[in-house]
């Protein structure tokens, strides 16, 4: 990461928001899963709840753009 940077500060900048990130994204998937306990599956459960119909439209969409991107 250094060589890419090219500076040491700049290197540790962009460590610190990487972790604001992982740490905003852990929080975003600790709440949904504390929302669903006895459901796996994040997005896709929290997804489903909120827009019922039409049935298994949102659980593909979200795998095929899983798999793509």
């Amino acid at each position: 990461m250094f060589q890419g940077v090219g500076s040491v500060g700049l290197s540790m900048v962009f460590w610190v928001i990487g972790f604001i990130i992982a740490a905003s994204q852990l929080a975003v998937y600790t709440e949904l899963a504390s929302y669903f306990p006895h459901r796996s599956g994040g997005e896709v459960v929290y997804l489903e709840q909120a827009y019922p119909r039409p049935k298994y439209l949102l659980p593909v969409v979200f795998a095929i753009q899983y798999v793509l991107v």
